[in-house]
Parts: C-alpha cells; structure tokens; sequence
C-alpha cells in the first residue's frame, strides 16, 4: 500500500465535479481475493446513513507495466471532514487504542493544540463511572445519530476489526463540542474474520451484532461502545436503525435476485476489474503479477462466494 500527497498546486482531482484533495491511500488489497471489499464497504456503510471515505478500485501501472489491481481511498484530514459536511476545523483523531488510559491517537487536524479534549472524553465515558452518569453525558456531548449509523454500518458490513484501533474520532470543536464516531480500515469485512492470521480463506456469517476484536479476545473493551452497546436506550436505537437499514440494503429473504442491491453492485464491480468481453482482464493480470495464497481462486469466484455464501448466511 503506498500514501499519495500532491503539491499545494495540484491537488488530484479524483472524480468530476468533486472537490480536489490532498492525500490519497492506495490500499494494496492482496489478502482480498475479489478486490473490492474495501470499495463495497465504504459504499454501503455511507447508504446506511454513517460518514463514509470514498473509495474505487483503480488499475496501476509502474514504468509503463502492470503492476497491480488496487483501491483508492479518501484520507481521513480537514477536506474529508469539509466534503462529508462536518467542519474541517473541527478536532479528529485516527484511533490506535481502544480509548482506555494510555491509548495511542493520531492527531490529524487542530495539530497545534494538544490532546486534552481526548483525554477528557476519555475519562467521562471510563467505566469506572456509573452508567447512569455516562448517559447523562452522552446526551449532552455525543454525537448519538452519527454513532448509532457507524454501528449499523459496521454490523451491515460484518466489520470486526475495530475497537481496539480502526477509527476515528471527531468533535466538533466549535460548535457543539459533541464528539462522533468514525469508520476506518474496513477490509475485514463481508465475510473475512481475523482468525490470528490475516490469510483466512474461510466465510464467517454469524458475527454477533457487538463484536470487535478488543472485546472478543480477552482485552480491555472499548467504553464508548459498551456505553452504545449495555444502555437499554442506545441499544434500541442501534437495533431499530440496524432493522430499517437490514430491510433497505440486505433486503428480505425473496427478493428478485435482479432487485437485489448489494448483489448487482459487487457484479458492477467486478465488471469494472474483470470485465468478460476482455482477457486477459486486469483481474486476470494481477493473479499472474502476484503470488497467491490459501486455494487458488479468481476474483470473480471470490466475488461469488460473497454473493452466494457471505450474503444469504
């Protein structure tokens, strides 16, 4: 994977008529066998109402050869704040702990103050304080609407990874002060676990609803998320929200496979990096560049089993 900057006078513009930006990830996705879990997720974590980074499959090439099928995704700085309506000047974190004392946070704007409003939070939804207490604060100080979205999202997507590291976190420092949770790094996703390797080639369907890797091995638990998971209100709302977004997205069992919307976008997708009309595809190029691992399988196949594996599981 390799970070991209461009010049303060040539931004990239990555798509018509969108703002340009600064920084770019391009996320090697070689423990992806279908390439474009990252993309998927992103897209579907925005339709369910959460912030999203946007995100494409892209063909890149090295001194004029092949050199791999990749995905671009948006970094999480001020102009991502600025195109997903929050105010680039607000306060964001990229997470590196699971919010407990002593946990690691990127500071990504606001660079020249220090970390105390974090510190802070911290300590105001520590569970060492009654939940009672908790609650009153997360009334007054989260951002409730956009956390219960980022729940969902990462439900929807069967997200796993995250908790412990894998977010962000935002507070509106000049307006409501209210603090926000944010998805990142969501490859593990629409079926792959971490299973104490990142090479795990099996389909996993029966995540339960509050899980993340710092709760499920042993670990100190996110107390921002217990708070959302363990308050009867918040775990409502969560359930409520998770139901509507279950019904529009995943769609009920019997749906015309054609009106399927999750179903047609992993093949729209997959028409992008392996499009049957061209061989060898850029699909068919990357599997020859690289080295595989696990059972050898196409990207398309791998697609497949999301399709007719991860999905109706």
């Amino acid at each position: 994977s390799f970070n991209l900057k461009f010049p303060r006078d040539h931004r990239l513009r990555y798509r018509q008529n969108e703002a340009r930006v600064s920084e770019v990830k391009v996320l090697g996705n070689f423990a992806d066998k279908s390439k474009v879990r990252n993309t998927l997720a992103y897209e579907m974590i925005a339709a369910s109402g959460s912030i999203a980074h946007f995100a494409f499959p892209v063909r890149i090439q090295q001194n004029g050869e092949f050199f791999c099928v990749a995905e671009i995704v948006e970094d999480g700085d001020d102009r991502w704040l600025e195109r997903v309506g929050r105010d680039p000047q607000g306060a964001l974190y990229k997470m590196n702990g699971n919010l407990t004392p002593g946990s690691e946070a990127e500071k990504k704007t606001r660079k020249s103050e220090n970390t105390r409003d974090l510190s802070r939070f911290a300590a105001a939804v520590s569970e060492h304080r009654p939940l009672a207490e908790r609650v009153a604060y997360a009334y007054d100080h989260i951002d409730i609407p956009q956390c219960i979205s980022y729940f969902v999202a990462l439900a929807l997507i069967s997200s796993g990874d995250h908790g412990h590291k894998n977010y962000y976190l935002y507070r509106d420092a000049r307006e409501t002060g209210e603090w926000a949770l944010l998805p990142w790094d969501v490859d593990l996703s629409w079926g792959r676990n971490w299973m104490k390797t990142y090479f795990d080639d099996r389909i996993y369907v029966d995540n339960p609803l509050n899980l993340y890797r710092a709760g499920r091995d042993g670990r100190a638990r996110n107390p921002l998320y217990n708070l959302f998971f363990e308050h009867p209100e918040f775990r409502q709302m969560y359930l409520r929200r998770l139901r509507t977004v279950m019904d529009e997205l995943l769609q009920p069992p019997g749906t015309k496979p054609d009106n399927l919307i999750v179903e047609k976008r992993i093949r729209e997708l997959m028409d992008l990096i392996d499009p049957p009309e061209f061989r060898p595809s850029d699909a068919d190029l990357d599997n020859g560049r690289w080295p595989g691992w696990g059972p050898k399988r196409s990207a398309r196949a791998e697609a497949d089993r999301i399709i007719k594996q991860y999905l109706p599981g």
